[in-house]
């Protein structure tokens, strides 16, 4: 097998070394994957599918933990309802502009720590 530093295994996969690399124990299923990821008809949100992983539920524990955790940490300086109108409200705009819905919790508390760090809740528009 050729060195890495010499093009290995990196260029030299094909569907010959990926059946050899994962034999049967892989399963059909995989193998059945890769070759039509490898054809261009699979996509990462089929794999996703596929695993049957609701994501949604995962984004609302984080932005509940979220929640809570800034609650504990700035309550002494802000009322909590405050807190909690601002995020509510930080929270519809990511949801509303997200284009990965994913990345909506840590754009929510990143946006949540600036505000709270300038002490400013609710700033004014620009």
């Amino acid at each position: 097998m050729p060195d890495l530093e010499e093009g290995g295994i990196a260029t030299q996969c094909d569907n010959d070394a990926y059946a050899q690399a994962f034999p049967a124990a892989i399963g059909e299923t995989n193998d059945k994957n890769f070759k039509n990821f490898k054809k261009g008809r699979t996509t990462m949100r089929n794999v996703t599918d596929i695993n049957n992983i609701d994501f949604s539920i995962i984004r609302e524990r984080a932005l509940r933990n979220i929640r809570e955790d800034l609650l504990n940490e700035w309550s002494d300086r802000f009322d909590a309802l405050e807190i909690n109108d601002a995020f509510d409200a930080v929270l519809r705009h990511h949801r509303a502009t997200a284009v990965i819905e994913d990345f909506v919790p840590v754009l929510v508390e990143a946006e949540m720590k600036n505000r709270l760090y300038a002490g400013e809740l609710f700033p004014a528009a620009a």
